[in-house]
């Protein structure tokens, strides 16, 4: 249930041409080839969102280098 309920709150970006761009960026500045964990902090960064994980290392490391993003272990909320 617990899933359940933070799904109601999860927002779904398309994958647009800017955005993933963008992500091709934020994959060479963190040294990473990651394009779809990219995309998601990206995606939170232009929303203003968290990022929620149950594997934060390659999110902390593209958050890092966007700046502007907070990563969150889903066990954790």
């Amino acid at each position: 249930m617990r899933l359940v309920r933070f799904l109601r709150e999860v927002s779904i970006v398309d994958l647009d041409e800017p955005l993933a761009k963008a992500a091709g960026l934020l994959c060479a500045r963190a040294g990473t080839s990651d394009v779809v964990d990219a995309s998601v902090v990206v995606a939170a960064l232009g929303s203003g969102d968290d990022v929620v994980t149950t594997d934060r290392s390659d999110l902390e490391r593209l958050a890092r280098a966007a700046g502007g993003v907070r990563v969150l272990d889903f066990d954790a909320l």
